[in-house]
């Protein structure tokens, strides 16, 4: 339940923010979002051979926690589309 509750208020923080974009802008951003959640749901639940490795003391640093990176790389993705807005309004 943790893991929904992180993704249902970045979503929330996301359909906030994405009103300001207008309406091509807002859906290319969910699609951003949704290849994200797609890839890293993958890494954070790998097969069933491949997370008896990742048990492994030398492979614990791939493990992903699926919560904690979704709520990093959005964070760094709305400030990155943030940056590059700024950038395009200054001369």
């Amino acid at each position: 339940m943790k893991i929904a509750t992180a993704i249902g208020y970045q979503i929330a923080v996301v359909y906030t923010k994405s009103n300001a974009l207008g309406g091509q802008r807002s859906v290319h951003l969910l699609l951003r979002i949704n290849a994200l959640v797609i890839g890293l749901q993958h890494l954070a639940n790998p097969a069933p051979l491949v997370r008896n490795v990742l048990y492994e003391p030398d492979m614990q640093l791939f493990a992903i926690h699926f919560a904690d990176e979704f709520s990093e790389m959005l964070d760094a993705l709305l400030c990155g589309r943030a940056c590059a807005a700024q950038d395009r309004r200054q001369p």
